[in-house]
């Protein structure tokens, strides 16, 4: 959300107005389905997918042409009934953007599914990214400008979901690898039970 509130600066500086407008209305339009959310307990499917296309929108307009995302929905997946924890996927298509693309040169590409498995729902956020080793290069060369707790906080807000045993949720983290092992990305794949 930071990156976002840059970004209208950016156009207000470069007297940009209408790209500052039509960034403004998406920002807004996210905080308040990111207020909203944040006061639920669980909110259907519908609802996540329409936050993250937002924030992926004004992801698009920061990168310009080089950014590409599509986020696809398995046709036996009913959005609309299906009730997830508020804003759990989120946090790592952020960090798939933040860390993974953000800087790679060259075309930019994110895609998130929902699929069933079983009594879960799975969501994989994957990304063509630099990857984690060299993320993990960059943010320590760059630890001084700045401390980033998301994924800790993350993984304690799962660890309490999980406690509450109303939803159980698993994450794996895949380093992607070419033929050659060079990394081309990461894949979240994050396991939400449906079962009561």
């Amino acid at each position: 959300l930071f990156n976002s509130l840059n970004s209208i600066q950016e156009f207000i500086i470069n007297q940009d107005k209408r790209s500052a407008n039509r960034y403004l209305s998406k920002f807004s339009r996210l905080m308040r389905n990111i207020l909203n959310m944040s006061a639920l307990e669980e909110v259907d499917l519908q609802k996540e997918i329409e936050s993250l296309d937002l924030y992926l929108s004004l992801e698009a307009l920061r990168f310009e042409e080089n950014f590409e995302y599509k986020i696809e929905l398995d046709p036996n997946v009913d959005s609309e009934l299906t009730m997830i924890p508020p804003m759990v996927v989120q946090p790592y298509v952020e960090n798939a953007v933040k860390h993974g693309l953000l800087h790679k040169t060259g075309p930019k590409k994110l895609t998130v599914r929902f699929r069933m498995e079983k009594d879960f729902l799975v969501c994989e956020v994957v990304d063509n990214g630099i990857g984690r080793k060299k993320s993990e290069e960059i943010k320590k060369r760059e630890s001084h400008l700045y401390s980033s707790k998301a994924m800790s906080l993350t993984q304690e807000r799962l660890d309490l979901l999980n406690s509450t045993h109303k939803n159980q949720l698993s994450v794996e983290i895949i380093d992607l690898k070419d033929l050659m092992q060079i990394p081309i990305g990461t894949k979240v794949i994050l396991r939400i039970s449906l079962k009561k």
